[in-house]
């Protein structure tokens, strides 16, 4: 059981920590830029085999629909990246398309995220794209043997996985929970609670850390008990902000400490 110290404040007895990946754990657009982009080429390939013309910058353009402004390097805050389900944004994405005029289907789209998983199932693929937020590695390494660790996401199980083995640190956690074995994506509080029953950690003893305002419904809906904002470019800072019981910029703001005793 650990204390966290963050801006003078203690939160106490926690025995859980759940994470979500992108924004929290990992830098957004290092790797969004390289996804998003990597889809949109995709789709554009099925679309030109299906004897379609293809407007010149279709690729960038669907990025942008995923929230990945490439021309000006950011994220939209609005999402959908980092943000809604693997689904969510395959619909988006279909629907757009048709709506340019473009036959697409929901096929298409499957696929081209399909074969952009291949592309980024390669650990050194991952390592170069998935730019740790300042401090996580050392934090996380703090945590190794004194507090449980898991990771919660949209994306695959798999992939939260591969994330962790890239930067050596999947021995912090016991557990990852995907969008593909959730049963509800977040905000839902499925997944949190799923992840507190399977390592029998009642939710008084858990601590949810997020970046988006659907990360920390989840956990306070989930009666965590205690809720930590890691404020990224999509972050709502007011809002996320309200629904914490802190907030920081990276893992160095924050000190580990052995309960009820002293620092790490």
């Amino acid at each position: 059981m650990i204390d966290l110290e963050i801006n003078g404040a203690v939160l106490e007895g926690i025995d859980l920590i759940i994470f979500d990946k992108d924004g929290t754990l990992f830098q957004l657009y290092p790797y969004w830029s390289r996804m998003a982009l990597l889809r949109g080429r995709c789709i554009c390939r099925a679309l030109m085999a299906k004897a379609a013309a293809i407007q010149p910058g279709l690729a960038r353009w669907l990025a942008l629909q995923m929230g990945v402004d490439l021309a000006e390097g950011r994220i939209s805050p609005h999402g959908p990246a980092g943000i809604e389900s693997r689904q969510h944004i395959q619909v988006l994405l279909c629907r757009r398309l048709q709506e340019m005029g473009y036959a697409a289907d929901a096929h298409i789209i499957r696929e081209a995220f399909r074969q952009s998983d291949i592309y980024f199932s390669r650990e050194e693929r991952v390592r170069e794209a998935h730019v740790p937020v300042a401090g996580m590695t050392d934090f996380l390494m703090s945590l190794k043997g004194v507090c449980m660790c898991a990771m919660l996401s949209n994306d695959t199980s798999s992939k939260l996985e591969l994330s962790a083995r890239s930067h050596g640190i999947e021995g912090c956690f016991q557990m990852f929970l995907g969008g593909d074995t959730a049963a509800f994506p977040k905000p839902n509080p499925w997944g949190a609670r799923e992840i507190m029953a399977g390592l029998r950690v009642p939710p008084e003893r858990a601590a949810f850390m997020g970046d988006s305002v659907s990360d920390l419904k989840c956990g306070r809906d989930a009666g965590c008990g205690h809720i930590i904002a890691v404020l990224s470019e999509i972050s709502d800072k007011e809002a996320v902000e309200e629904l914490a019981d802190a907030a920081v910029r990276d893992f160095r703001e924050i000190v580990v400490r052995k309960a009820g005793v002293g620092l790490y």
